[in-house]
């Protein structure tokens, strides 16, 4: 159970990593994004 749980908090964190990347290089997409929300 604390194995997976700590495989998921990696797992998350590497696509927030991606995530932050991406707003990064395309600011005006994470634009849209907020505004769609």
């Amino acid at each position: 159970m604390r194995l997976s749980f700590r495989t998921l908090q990696r797992g998350n964190a590497v696509l927030d990593a991606l995530r932050r990347q991406e707003d990064a290089e395309r600011p005006e997409r994470h634009a849209t994004q907020s505004a769609a929300r």
